[in-house]
């Protein structure tokens, strides 16, 4: 719902600008499952996810500051945060609309069913398949 509430109460546009972030914001809105969308590519290692303990800043989508929360899952690679579950995106990896290698990550709660967030990354993968007909899944990490 914070999708919905994005557009109609904040005023934020639709990402109609990147077909590879419409992805995710799409899927949210039918699934109510967040996501993200990341530029594999541009991603320095491996991705380690963690549950931060203070507000650390980094910077976010479209140039503005970001910070994570106490409590927040996110996620870093070797040069820094690349997500927060709360606030999106960081700016270096962000998928972008010459991204050819994107990571969506999904993430769920503890009591949401193991087989209703396969059963909706199959939709992920069905919007990205409209997208990208020859796209593969290279990696599944549940």
């Amino acid at each position: 719902m914070m999708q919905f509430e994005s557009v109609l109460l904040k005023g934020k546009p639709f990402p109609a600008y990147n077909p590879v972030a419409e992805v995710p914001f799409l899927f949210e809105i039918m699934t109510h499952v967040l996501s993200g969308a990341h530029d594999a590519d541009r991603i320095n290692g491996a991705v380690e996810l963690y549950l931060a303990t203070q507000k650390e800043e980094f910077p976010g989508l479209r140039g503005t500051p970001f910070h994570t929360y106490p409590g927040d899952v996110c996620g870093r690679d070797q040069e820094g945060i690349i997500f927060s579950t709360i606030a999106g995106a960081d700016a270096r990896t962000c998928a972008r609309t010459d991204s050819r290698h994107v990571m969506y990550p999904v993430f769920g709660t503890p009591e949401l069913p193991e087989r209703v967030l396969w059963d909706d990354m199959e939709i992920l993968i069905g919007y990205i398949k409209v997208l990208s007909p020859d796209a593969r899944i290279e990696t599944a990490v549940f």
